[in-house]
């Protein structure tokens, strides 16, 4: 009998340190602009990271097991193309996707040979439970004013008896959805399992439709979301489908809607239904500081803030935010001078991604963190330059450089 508890014993830390040294093996795999995502996803492992670094990438991506796809920043890292999750889970991070116009996708299982679907989304997900956070999704030179669906969701046919094997339950929060006939379209086959998970603090913002349910089993949790200037409906049931029909209504919590032609539509009953002043819903202005300039932060004092569950704020770009820290300036204030034009350069750091830079009115160039102003004029005696940086989120912070420019004989103040 010891000797079988030794084994056992033995057996379990060696299982015990085999899984440590997977966490501590993990690997971040780094894509810098002119590389491919793809190639990137293709080396890692499951456990493993894909960061990618700001710039534009024009690429389609198919998604790996276990891995994670993680930008710099969504404000400075573009997907130019689409994104397919398909059959295992993974997580994709921190980046935009515009996503092009239609084609047709081919999906293969051991039920299924070619079977084909309509490609004019940002990201599908087929028979998988992603987490999409904190991204950007709208179609890229839309052919019209609504254009494709930003996600599509798709649970189909499972041999798997057990409804809970058979289900799936994508999480999709903090992301920003414009610009689509469909932000969001739930599709589970009538002989598949459920499609459950979450959508949470997203944006839907001038979409057709913000989310449909096209079948049966479809009931994810719907809470602290922002539904604005939805041109037909922001929640949008095909079938009330007994029981489902009220249970898919009891997990629509704390969200705000503006603006939409309705705010919620079941098809079959024709039953424009209402649950604004229960279950924490509102109607009333987000109050944005600038969608014209794509920044969906909240202005002080949005009935967003602190409106959601368990006091959290309603939307996407829920955390705190910094304001831009300017560094590195050159040249240093209190120079001397002896020329009519200099060059300004400088570093911002900032999460939210930055905006503009300014030197009194001359803009900036910007690139990435770094900025430069070529040729920025000087006047005679002291110029007082105030340098401003602007992020995403409308926050700003400014610099003031004292820069003395005299032609020689005249001397320099001096220190």
């Amino acid at each position: 009998m010891a000797k079988c508890k030794s084994f056992t014993i033995g057996f379990f830390f060696l299982l015990f340190f085999a899984g440590f040294a997977n966490v501590l093996y993990a690997a971040t795999v780094e894509v810098h602009p002119g590389e491919s995502i793809q190639n990137a996803i293709n080396q890692a492992a499951p456990g493993d990271t894909v960061f990618v670094f700001s710039g534009i990438y024009a690429e389609d991506v198919i998604m790996k097991d276990g891995v994670t796809l993680d930008g710099d920043h969504y404000a400075r890292v573009i997907l130019k193309g689409k994104v397919l999750f398909k059959d295992k889970p993974s997580i994709l991070k921190n980046i935009t996707i515009l996503f092009p116009e239609s084609s047709l996708l081919s999906y293969s299982n051991s039920q299924y040979s070619d079977f084909k679907i309509d490609n004019d989304a940002g990201i599908t997900i087929i028979n998988s439970s992603p987490v999409i956070q904190n991204c950007v999704i709208k179609p890229d030179d839309p052919p019209r004013e609504y254009y494709g669906k930003a996600i599509q969701i798709w649970n189909l046919y499972n041999p798997n008896p057990d409804p809970d094997l058979s289900a799936i339950s994508p999480s999709i929060e903090g992301v920003l959805i414009q610009n689509t006939e469909c932000g969001i379209y739930y599709f589970s086959q009538a002989f598949s399992g459920k499609i459950l998970g979450q959508i949470k603090n997203n944006t839907f913002y001038h979409n057709k439709t913000a989310v449909t349910f096209r079948m049966h089993k479809e009931s994810p949790q719907i809470y602290n979301n922002i539904f604005d200037a939805s041109s037909d409906t922001a929640v949008y049931f095909t079938y009330e489908d007994g029981s489902i029909f009220g249970e898919r209504k009891e997990k629509i919590n704390n969200n705000l809607f503006y603006k939409n032609t309705r705010n919620f539509w079941c098809d079959e009953s024709q039953n424009p239904f209402d649950l604004i002043g229960i279950q924490g819903n509102i109607e009333d202005d987000p109050r944005f500081i600038g969608p014209v300039n794509n920044s969906f932060y909240l202005q002080a004092g949005s009935p967003c803030i602190n409106m959601g569950q368990a006091g959290e704020k309603i939307g996407s770009y829920s955390t705190d935010l910094e304001y831009p820290t300017l560094t590195n300036i050159l040249p240093m204030e209190n120079k001397f001078i002896g020329q009519s034009k200099i060059s300004i350069s400088g570093t911002v750091h900032d999460d939210n991604g930055i905006f503009s830079v300014y030197a009194n009115s001359e803009p900036a160039a910007i690139n990435g963190t770094a900025f430069t102003i070529e040729n920025f004029p000087l006047d005679y005696g002291l110029n007082d330059i105030n340098i401003t940086a602007k992020d995403v989120a409308q926050k700003d912070t400014t610099v003031s450089k004292a820069i003395y420019n005299f032609r020689m004989p005249i001397a320099p103040p001096e220190e």
